[in-house]
């Protein structure tokens, strides 16, 4: 300040000069969220705004947090109502992911399995139905595989071989062994006898004799006991002659011609030692089979050697059938007909005679026959099987072990013939040498 130009006192002022206030978000600029849940935005400041002049305004805010989506909230710094500048921050609004929960084992003991001949076993172990893996323990902390647990099938451990059959010059035999844990059978072919020229070097002495110890041999397999035949009425064995017709064929039978239908099942099961003639010249092939012949029949098949007496009480202990009878009943393939009878010397009807001839393969294959029939169509009298039989019936038409009568009938209900039973017990031969 002066007076007359001169300076008589002074003041100031001092102006700052303020840097413009601007606007920043509180938080992220981006930030996500779970659908469906609660969105609250941290907001905006103003930095810088020392006079008080600036005010901010959330301007845009558009989170719909029921949507999945990215959304943008804006807020605007304004100084004395103007625009001055702005600040936005984008949502993301997201699927909530699932968490699974951690798995819990629902384990399931398999106990162990021994193996078999002819099926595998198994050691005990546990699985898991949920997530379906294998343990050996039962907390389910020892994980093995699958095919760890398996105990490989013990294979049959058969016997000696024992001759169901020897062989002849013109019939070959058989050999049968036993498996001596699970009783399973194994058959086998045995070659015919071959004849040796006489003559040739080394002299004729040495080739006629071997011959006649095959003959010998021969002989001593056609002294047959047990062969339904000649005299079959009669109970006792001892008055059956074994010599007479054992093993020689058809060819002596004045009543089984060469064009006859069975003359080749007679032929083989005679040379096959399963039948033998009425008498030498006698077959009966017209006559009825009695259900004592039919169970010493099947017996000689099995090459059955059990000499267990029959309990029946109209079953004599002397009797050709009574071994085979006691042996029969004892393996479930024929039963008594009541109050302790069997009734050996009654005729069989072609249905008892099929059935039991079903009961034998059922014993042989250890009652494993299943579901291998046919239905019985094209036969007008199949209403007359008895329930008993009926898949007793339709296994032996299916493996062809039996035809009708005629083309239309089966004649359940008949009485069997010694030539049918032939024919039958032929190709039940043939069968279970396929086995």
């Amino acid at each position: 300040m002066y007076c007359d130009n001169v300076e008589v006192g002074s003041v100031s002022r001092t102006v700052h000069v303020l840097a413009t206030p601007t606007l920043a978000l509180v938080g992220n600029a981006e930030v996500s969220i779970y659908k469906d849940s609660e969105y609250n935005d941290a907001g905006a400041t103003i930095v810088g705004d020392t006079l008080g002049l600036y005010n901010v305004e959330e301007t845009t805010n558009t989170v719909d947090t029921t949507t999945v989506g990215d959304y943008e909230v804006e807020y605007t710094l304004y100084c004395n109502n103007v625009e001055v500048g702005s600040v936005s921050r984008i949502v993301h609004v997201i699927e909530e992911p699932i968490v699974d929960e951690p798995h819990v084992h629902n384990l399931i003991e398999v106990v162990e399995v021994l193996p078999t001949c002819t099926q595998d076993g198994n050691i005990g172990y546990w699985r898991c139905d949920g997530c379906n893996k294998y343990f050996s323990d039962g907390e389910g902390v020892n994980e093995i595989e699958l095919n760890t647990t398996v105990l490989n099938r013990l294979g049959h451990t058969f016997g000696d071989w024992s001759i169901i059959r020897e062989a002849t010059y013109d019939l070959a035999g058989f050999k049968k062994r036993t498996c001596q844990v699970c009783g399973a059978k194994e058959t086998e072919e045995i070659e015919k006898l071959v004849r040796k020229p006489k003559g040739g070097s080394g002299g004729g002495s040495s080739s006629s004799s071997s011959n006649k110890k095959d003959d010998d041999k021969v002989k001593e397999q056609d002294n047959t006991e047990n062969l339904p035949g000649e005299e079959g009425n009669q109970e006792n064995s001892a008055e059956i002659d074994t010599n007479s017709s054992t093993g020689s064929g058809a060819t002596n039978f004045e009543d089984v011609k060469k064009d006859s239908w069975f003359y080749e099942s007679v032929d083989y099961v005679v040379k096959r030692g399963l039948f033998k003639g009425k008498t030498e010249k006698e077959f009966g092939p017209k006559e009825n089979l009695t259900r004592g012949m039919l169970i010493t029949v099947i017996y000689n098949l099995e090459g059955a050697t059990e000499t267990e007496i029959s309990e029946f009480e109209d079953v004599k202990a002397e009797a050709y059938y009574s071994s085979p009878i006691a042996w029969a009943y004892k393996n479930n393939i024929a039963k008594g007909v009541g109050d302790n009878k069997f009734s050996p010397m009654a005729n069989i009807t072609r249905q008892d005679f099929i059935t039991i001839v079903y009961n034998y393969m059922q014993y042989m294959h250890k009652n494993k026959i299943t579901n291998q029939g046919t239905e019985l169509t094209g036969y007008i009298d199949t209403e007359d099987i008895r329930d008993y039989a009926e898949e007793a019936f339709k296994w032996a038409v299916a493996n062809k072990i039996i035809s009708g009568r005629t083309n239309a009938t089966l004649a359940p209900r008949g009485l069997a013939t010694r030539a049918e039973a032939a024919e039958i017990m032929k190709k039940l031969d043939q069968l279970v040498s396929k086995k």
